[in-house]
């Protein structure tokens, strides 16, 4: 049996990448391919709007009197548009699943693949018997404590995504 772990990703990335993510607003089908969306209604907002819109607003607020912020957008070098500057870092939080998971069947639930939509009811029904909602509300409590302490009014956007194979928190931060 293997322990669990702290897993967690830092990024510097475009906030308009992570909402379009975060928010499950694909232009694209195709990008949505890890995404149960009969699970999404259970995601939940822990900082921050509701919307694209909503948190590129909070980004321009936190961003009003920082050097530099009005600087022109550089170009492209391919295309030669002008391209978002990114004043954005993302950090993602999960665990491995042996914490979220009672009783967990690692090969049983390592065989479940997110890309594969006949996979979609076996990890839900997985997900159903299986989740420790103590320990996701214990977790989530010290990551946003952790967020609280480390960043502030830095972070404008937290979300926990429900509807993906593991549970995980995406945090923006100006």
């Amino acid at each position: 049996m293997m322990s669990a772990k702290a897993v967690l990703r830092v990024e510097k990335i475009p906030l308009s990448g992570a909402c379009s993510h975060n928010f499950r607003e694909y232009t694209n089908e195709n990008d949505a391919t890890n995404v149960d969306k009969n699970r999404t209604e259970y995601n939940q907002i822990l900082i921050g709007g509701n919307s694209t819109k909503q948190v590129f607003e909070a980004q321009e607020k936190r961003l009003i009197g920082v050097k530099g912020t009005k600087q022109k957008p550089p170009k492209n070098y391919k295309s030669g548009e002008p391209q978002e500057l990114v004043k954005n870092i993302e950090l993602d939080f999960s665990a491995s699943a042996e914490y979220f998971f009672k009783n967990h069947d690692q090969s049983y639930y390592e065989s479940l693949v997110m890309k594969n939509p006949n996979d979609h009811e076996k990890i839900n029904t997985y997900w159903n018997n299986h989740l420790d909602q103590d320990k996701l509300e214990a977790w989530k409590k010290e990551v946003m404590k952790f967020v609280a302490k480390e960043f502030g009014d830095k972070c404008i956007s937290a979300i926990l995504h429900l509807d993906e194979k593991c549970p995980h928190i995406h945090i923006e931060v100006v």
